[in-house]
């Protein structure tokens, strides 16, 4: 396998955005948190915020600053843009 080269591996998909969508609706259905924080500036979400606001939930999204999230405002309640600098603290040693 060689990461640079596409025919050399095939790619899972694991299905991990369905699940956090279905998660972040499902636990709001059942009232177990009022604001649910998004550490994404993922537009494939804007259905999951459209729904949680639907049913009076808050969606705050996080992004690095720089990101362009203007399609993803109008469908939220707040914003958190982190420096760069700040997120690349969160990065484990090789």
């Amino acid at each position: 396998m060689k990461i640079d080269n596409p025919d050399s591996y095939f790619k899972l998909e694991k299905g991990t955005d369905v699940n956090l969508a279905v998660h972040a609706i499902s636990k709001a259905f059942h009232d177990s948190y009022d604001v649910g924080v998004f550490v994404s500036a993922y537009r494939d979400y804007i259905p999951v915020y459209d729904t949680l606001k639907a049913i009076g939930k808050l969606a705050v999204v996080v992004g690095i600053e720089g990101q362009n999230i203007k399609n993803i405002k109008p469908r939220i309640d707040d914003f958190i843009m982190l420096k760069k600098a700040t997120l690349d603290k969160c990065i484990r040693s090789k």
